[in-house]
């Protein structure tokens, strides 16, 4: 069990519960703040020798915040099997969240925008949704403490779960109406909602040509900068043009998935048969959910990474299983 680290998750099960320490990296960022807190302190009392006495205030509160880091880096979090229950607790003595199995999902893997992932457990209302951390983050998948969590821990995890309500294989309802999908012939093609895409590829170039004019909005004296902006203000343009007309086309009497470009750069087609599963990506912009990337993942026979089709990106997790639901109904025809 590679729990070494001070960043890495620690748990610990027994007969009918298991606890994880998830959080274990603030500890790391109160020692950091302390050493930090307690040398402006220092070397504000040692420059202002008059000012010790006033500073007792400020002290407590600077305490208080390296405090808090270390009751976080203490969070608990706890699958009871004797009541049924998963429970988040600070200092593992607090409990603010509790959630009864018959509520819960499952774990998940949940993969950063900028790389990296963690663990998390969602809820059945709400499966593609935030969700709540178990974990700590993981910077690749090879991670030795991820395996270990992934063996030995999810799948107990479940078996709780399954206690109260299993987890039995999802069985689709008959999905007549499609709402992502318009069928064509047999083939189902993926909506596109072309119009912003579009808009905003034809207002790139326009810059981009602006800029190439006598009379364009950056005045600089070199023309490096210039031709930078041009290049980037074209190249975005393209690429947005692109991917307005790119189609994602399933074909169940083909058994086969086609991503296809209108330059036929970046085509793909895989075998319903080389599906390994799908992976969601919560994406953001500075700190602002921008909606989750729906992937879907294909491994081919004789090669050893598996290949990535990315075919939407939604918001709201309700309307992510839908999209996925309907994907699995065209699947299976």
């Amino acid at each position: 069990m590679p729990q070494k680290g001070l960043t890495k998750t620690r748990w610990t099960i027994d007969d009918a519960r298991i606890t994880i320490y998830p959080y274990r990296v603030f500890f790391i960022f109160s020692i950091v703040l302390g050493v930090l807190f307690g040398g402006l302190l220092l070397l504000y009392i040692t420059v202002e020798r008059n000012a010790a006495n006033t500073m007792g205030s400020v002290a407590l509160l600077l305490a208080a915040i390296v405090i808090l880091f270390l009751a976080y880096a203490r969070t608990q979090i706890i699958f009871d099997r004797t009541i049924g229950s998963m429970q988040q607790k600070i200092l593992g003595l607090l409990p603010i969240r509790t959630i009864p199995f018959d509520r819960l999902h499952g774990v998940n893997t949940v993969t950063q925008q900028y790389g990296g992932f963690n663990f998390r457990i969602f809820s059945k209302n709400n499966k593609y949704g935030k969700g709540i951390i178990i974990s700590s983050g993981y910077g690749k998948e090879t991670d030795p403490n991820a395996i270990a969590f992934s063996q030995e821990v999810i799948p107990l995890i479940h078996e709780y779960i399954a206690q109260y309500t299993p987890l039995a294989e999802h069985t689709n309802n008959t999905i007549t109406a499609y709402k992502y999908f318009n069928e064509k012939a047999g083939v189902y093609i993926l909506k596109n909602q072309k119009a912003g895409t579009i808009i905003m590829g034809i207002a790139l170039l326009a810059l981009g040509i602006h800029e190439c004019t006598g009379t364009p909005w950056i005045k600089t004296d070199g023309t490096t900068g210039r031709v930078v902006f041009i290049v980037i203000s074209f190249g975005l343009g393209l690429i947005f043009l692109l991917a307005a007309f790119t189609r994602i086309l399933l074909n169940p009497a083909a058994r086969t998935i086609e991503r296809i470009s209108p330059i036929g750069i970046g085509n793909k087609k895989y075998a319903f048969e080389d599906f390994s599963g799908f992976r969601t990506v919560r994406k953001s912009y500075n700190m602002v959910y921008a909606g989750t990337e729906v992937q879907m993942f294909f491994t081919p026979p004789n090669t050893k990474q598996p290949a990535v089709v990315v075919v939407s990106t939604i918001r709201q997790s309700r309307k992510i299983e839908r999209f996925i639901e309907e994907i699995k109904s065209i699947m299976e025809k």
